[in-house]
């Protein structure tokens, strides 16, 4: 479950800067990639140029 110092986004978006500004003006947090607003596992593709 999502609280104060857990945070889960489906994929990289540059507005993830403000949850991680957030979490360093707080107590601190984690921010996980690839899981959908549930928390299930939804994975991150891999793109290479």
């Amino acid at each position: 479950m999502e609280n104060q110092t857990l945070e889960w986004k489906e994929s990289w978006r540059d507005t993830c800067m403000k949850t991680l500004c957030a979490f360093a003006n707080a107590s601190g947090g984690t921010l996980e990639i690839g899981r959908d607003d549930d928390g299930v596992v939804v994975g991150v593709e891999h793109h290479c140029k």
